[in-house]
């Protein structure tokens, strides 16, 4: 899993783009790919990819036209469980 990170407002941007490159709202009952969480560094917000892709989308396609910080381990300020992430 790969993390995209920045502020709450620049992390809603990828969420947003990810949703246009992954066809979300789907038919199927996604509405969109993920909430943004915040991580242990205040103000610092995290969306995840699966490097793996997802459905039918590679990685690759995936992050078509996001250009934002990415790291492979993120501390969130919540405990939360990996699939809530997914």
């Amino acid at each position: 899993m790969r993390y995209y990170v920045g502020s709450l407002e620049q992390v809603n941007e990828i969420e947003n783009k990810i949703c246009i490159n992954t066809d979300l709202p789907n038919q199927l009952g996604t509405n969109r790919w993920a909430i943004p969480r915040e991580t242990i560094d205040v103000g610092i917000f995290a969306i995840p990819v699966p490097i793996d892709g997802w459905g039918k989308s590679t990685y690759e396609q995936i992050i078509v036209g996001i250009n934002a910080e990415q790291i492979t381990n993120v501390q969130f300020l919540k405990v939360i469980d990996e699939e809530d992430l997914e």
